[in-house]
């Protein structure tokens, strides 16, 4: 699976709608703190999922529950 680019629709930080196009072998994310970038980062890593015995050095796999991740308010 390749991911081209990234739509978002008034979401947390990004109050107008956005598109990030992504580069064919890497892409940069930089910004000030509280812009969104591990947003970003977690939106694309909830896409991504390991189905191979590779474990982290805790021995859990690497994946994470999306609450985790993300926390809404009201």
């Amino acid at each position: 699976m390749k991911i081209q680019n990234l739509l978002i629709e008034r979401f947390r930080h990004f109050g107008e709608s956005i598109t990030i196009e992504l580069g064919d072998r890497l892409t940069v994310i930089s910004g000030q703190n509280g812009t969104g970038k591990s947003s970003v980062l977690g939106w694309i890593a909830q896409l991504c999922k390991f189905d191979n015995e590779l474990k982290q050095l805790n021995g859990n796999k690497f994946e994470a529950d999306w609450g985790k991740i993300f926390r809404f308010c009201e």
